[in-house]
């Protein structure tokens, strides 16, 4: 049943009652809508209460709010409306409430997790999100924001929006809506939800509790309360579904007495990556001078025992760290016992950076050329003047990929507006600049965050301010047949896959019937080619742009406010030169993605 059919007006046009709406959702949905605020029982020192000019997303009349900033101890507790005596013939409830989340300032914050426990019991955890999202606990509980509204402002900018967020980069404000079996309640009594700051530093990130008691009946519930109960539609390019992943993290652990360049043991990575940034695939990438033949076997324990075909799938990597070369992650088809130190006297961090023993990317190669299993070589950072990369080496068996984004910032072009706060670069590293050169490789995106949170890294708790870029974590999208490891690892082979600042969103580039990734022959295509992009995002769209050979051919810009975007145009063939297009998105708060090149011999 759609939203539109659950309400909010009964057939004869006459609004429903809040009666009425909850026994339209628990006939068409199979669980009942109830009240999930009715009283504060306590706050800690550091919550802050609003009681004057109040943001949000809905009319209330004498609107109160309490601001829980992400600092470990502080928390908030409240009680939903009773649960009523006579329930229909459902095994759920749905407890509704008006929340909101943001920054809390115009730098980049650390950004944690806030736990809630129901009834003294923990259930899930969450974060801090732009965009509608789902969380599920173990005991069946799943907590849904349904964003209603967004506000955000361009870097170094700030928004006052009330009388309490009054320095912000960005808020998101909407509907809370916690399913839970009635196995967990009380018939007749109230249910008392906690939320609790889970953070290893400070944070000005924050959670936000509003008194409105009348979200049901003041609210569109209906959208909502369906993905919560139903879940999040898989979406689909072509015939492959869209997988999300983060694919560059470090973890604080790593062999005895060779150092650390992160934060958090493995496990706890790897439970935030699946639990909290609700990643469809993850891969932990530690160094290789943090890496020896034990903690490397431990890595892949772990990459086994936390790969969930059809859930969540892991990749085995590493690291490759050359100060001579550049920086470069593998990654395996399968787990394998084989990890290799740049440095051919495997060191700790702090020994001597520039050793003259050192492999370069043609040993690295050699030695995956002996594997049992395929391996996929990814370049990253390729700019950055304290950790440059050559584009002399290039193996294109192994060299699939580079990486576009990170915290770092965007390695698109030089000067491009979103290349981060380090101001040290290199021109003639930029990855346009290899695409220009002849190279072949697509695109992604991963975080390589240090914090212990893969898939939100945001923190500069590890690393200093101006490595964190202001859009924080970077995601690749993965067009894949099925969640599966091998699944996956063939799609990044195939290029088949695309970048994002971090929004779920979606792209659909072909040319020539071929997908992203893809290669034509000149001869193949005649003297033009049919040339599709489609894009769907979670904001607005403000820019989509179609690059070739380096420069802008065709540039959409929106002034109505638009989600979803398709276009399909001719293109000539360029008869002397090989070509390379790709596509770009700009949302209207500043998030991105890119597609992976299509080339044309």
């Amino acid at each position: 049943m759609s939203a539109e059919n659950m309400g909010p007006f009964r057939a004869d046009g006459r609004r429903r009652s809040p009666e009425e709406i909850q026994k339209k959702v628990a006939k068409e949905l199979g669980v009942v809508p109830l009240v999930g605020f009715e009283k504060l029982v306590s706050c800690s020192g550091g919550v802050k209460e609003n009681h004057g000019f109040v943001a949000g997303f809905m009319e209330a009349h004498g609107a109160r709010s309490w601001s829980l900033p992400l600092e470990e101890g502080e928390s908030i507790v409240w009680e939903t409306a009773p649960v009523p005596q006579d329930l229909p013939s459902v095994s759920e409830v749905v407890f509704l409430f008006s929340m909101g989340m943001g920054n809390g300032s115009p730098l980049p914050q650390p950004s944690g997790e806030f736990e809630l426990s129901l009834n003294g019991e923990r259930q899930l955890s969450f974060r801090v999100v732009k965009y509608g999202e789902n969380w599920e606990g173990p005991g069946n509980t799943r907590l849904r924001f349904e964003v209603k509204r967004v506000e955000s402002c361009p870097p170094g900018q700030t928004l006052a929006l009330d009388d309490v967020i009054r320095e912000e980069s960005f808020a998101a404000f909407g509907v809370g809506a916690l399913k839970v079996p009635l196995s967990l309640l009380r018939v007749g009594e109230r249910a008392r939800i906690r939320v609790s700051a889970r953070s290893r530093v400070t944070s000005k990130r924050w959670f936000k509790l509003d008194n409105s008691d009348d979200v049901l009946s003041k609210a569109n519930i209906y959208t909502g309360l369906r993905v919560l109960v139903n879940g999040e539609e898989r979406l689909k390019v072509g015939d492959y579904g869209v997988y999300f992943g983060d694919l560059h993290t470090h973890s604080g652990d790593g062999s005895e007495g060779f150092g650390r360049c992160g934060v958090g043991t493995i496990d706890e990575n790897y439970r935030y990556a699946r639990d909290v940034s609700n990643l469809d695939l993850y891969a932990l990438t530690d160094h290789d001078w943090q890496t020896d033949e034990k903690y490397w076997r431990r890595c892949m324990d772990k990459v086994e025992e936390y790969d969930r075909p059809g859930e969540f799938v892991t990749l085995p990597a590493f690291e490759w760290t050359s100060s001579m070369y550049g920086h470069r992650n593998v990654y395996y088809r399968e787990p394998v016992d084989a990890f290799f130190d740049a440095r051919r006297t495997p060191r700790g961090r702090d020994s001597d950076y520039w050793e003259t023993e050192v492999d370069d990317p043609e040993d690295l190669w050699s030695k995956l050329d002996e594997l049992p299993t395929e391996a996929i070589t990814i370049p990253h950072h390729p700019k950055a003047s304290s950790h440059p990369l050559t584009w002399d080496f290039f193996n294109p068996r192994y060299d699939r990929l580079a990486e576009i984004y990170s915290s770092w910032g965007t390695h698109e072009y030089e000067n491009n507006p979103y290349r981060g706060s380090g101001s040290d670069h290199y021109s003639h590293l930029y990855l346009r600049e290899a695409l220009d050169r002849g190279l072949r490789f697509g695109f992604l995106a991963s975080s390589d965050g240090h914090d212990g949170h893969p898939g939100n890294a945001q923190s500069p708790e590890s690393k200093h301010h101006h490595i964190y870029h202001h859009l924080g974590s970077g995601r690749v999208g993965v067009l894949a047949e099925e969640l599966t490891r091998s699944a996956v690892f063939e799609a990044l082979y195939e290029r088949r896959c695309y970048a994002t600042t971090g929004p779920p969103i979606i792209i659909d580039f072909r040319l020539g019937g071929r997908m992203m990734g893809g290669e034509l022959k000149r001869e193949d295509v005649g003297s033009s080619y049919r040339l599709r992009y489609s894009v769907t995002v979670p904001a607005f769209l403000e820019r989509v742009d179609l690059i070739r050979d380096g420069a802008v051919v065709k540039s959409h810009s929106f002034v109505e406010r638009k989600s979803c975007f398709k276009v399909e145009h001719l293109e000539e063939v360029d008869e002397e030169n090989s070509t390379y297009y790709y596509v770009r998105v700009i949302q209207s708060d500043g998030e991105m993605a890119w597609s992976s090149p299509i080339f044309i011999n």
